[in-house]
Parts: C-alpha cells; structure tokens; sequence
C-alpha cells in the first residue's frame, strides 16, 4: 500500500525529537513556501579581501551620516572593516629610536633587528619609518611604511622576513634615524589551559606544588 507523507510545515524545536514526529526538529540553509521546504543560498563573502588572525569579536554599528562600519578584532590585529575593506586600526604599544639597526645576508629574505629592550614577543608586528636602506636589493621602500611580524630572538634581537633576497651589496644597516612602531602584544587563538610547575602566579603553592592556569585567548571589548 502507498501512502502519501504530510508533514508539518516550519521547524519545531520546543519540544524533542520524538514529540515532533511528523515535522520538522532541524534544518539548514532551508525556507518554507507555502508549507514546502526550499533551499536557500546559504553563506556568501561579504567582502573579497582577508584579514590576519582568528576573529573573536565583531561589533557593528552606522554613524550619523548612515555610513555602516563593522569592528573586526581578531588574536592578532584589530580591523575597521567599511565597503567591503578592512582597515588596520591596531593600537600601538611603544616607539623606539634606533641607530642602524638592520644586518641582512646575502641571498636570504631574513633581516636581524638589533633594538635594545624591544619589549616585543614573539608574532608581534612592528612597522620602520626613516630607513635609508641597506644598499643593494633592500631599498627603503622595502622596509619603510611595511607592517613586519616579529620572530622573537631574544630581549634585544628580533629578525623580520622582508619581499626580496639581499644581495652582496646590502653591507649597509638601515641609517642612523630608524623608528620603529610597535603594535600591542598578539593574543591567543583559543584559550590553552596550563598545568604543572610554573603554572600558577609566582609564589602560589609551597614547593613542589603543582598548579593549573588558564592562557585565555585574544578578546576585545
């Protein structure tokens, strides 16, 4: 025997699985038109560009003048997103002067950066104004205006990886009235929680005590 299936139109979720036999408990990327489900487009880009980092936090909002802006905050930078672009607006953490801070290698795309007291971490990004360049392929359009990742050396040393390879006349190291910008410390992608020696605050515990800590990740507000 053929028997036809009707069923009820919308999708029911106050009630469980079972009581809502005979309709519709879940969907996805569905409508309904006159009680029959359709697909529908689904998930489009709002916009064709990217941004760095895991986004954590969006906040919308128009101004006065109906202009609509969109801040896009993610673990490593902090965007104004307006017509489809997104705006770096990261706040910065510190400017320092430094004095010919740059020593390049021949055929390498990776510069060291001599700073003292930098104060950077690893992933933190800097951005150079008042290079001179180092002689060769490293122009000062190579290394001024560019927002650089850090790879962190140590507390006086960074390196940065720069778009070309220095050639044997990059002997030079950037001149005398180099500016650095540093942005705020990047954050975590997901919250890591931690165990063990050294997890908790110095001093917690007596000796030997192993502690836990949570590393939460980068949210704005």
């Amino acid at each position: 025997m053929i028997k036809k299936l009707v069923y009820k139109s919308g999708v029911n979720r106050e009630n469980t699985r079972y009581y809502t036999e005979g309709g519709y408990y879940d969907c996805d990327k569905i409508r309904f038109r006159q009680g029959t489900p359709q697909t529908i487009g689904g998930w489009e880009l709002i916009s064709p560009y990217t941004y760095l980092g895991v986004c954590r936090s969006l906040w919308n909002w128009e101004t006065l003048s109906f202009v609509n802006y969109t801040g896009v905050g993610t673990n490593l930078k902090f965007y104004i997103m307006q017509g489809g672009g997104y705006y770096d607006i990261t706040p910065v953490r510190a400017q320092q002067a430094l004095s010919n801070p740059f020593t390049a290698t021949t055929g390498s795309t990776t510069v060291a950066v001599y700073a003292v007291a930098h104060g950077a971490i690893d992933g933190d990004f800097v951005t150079f104004n008042g290079v001179t360049g180092l002689g060769g392929n490293i122009s000062a359009a190579v290394l001024n205006g560019i927002n650089f990742q850090i790879t962190y050396v140590d507390a006086d040393n960074y390196t940065i990886e720069v778009s070309t390879p220095a050639s044997a006349a990059d002997t030079g190291h950037g001149g005398t009235a180099v500016n650095a910008v540093y942005e705020i410390h990047i954050g975590a992608e997901v919250a890591v929680s931690v165990s063990g020696w050294g997890a908790g605050a110095w001093g917690s515990g007596t000796w030997g005590y192993s502690s836990t800590s949570n590393n939460p990740m980068r949210l704005w507000s």
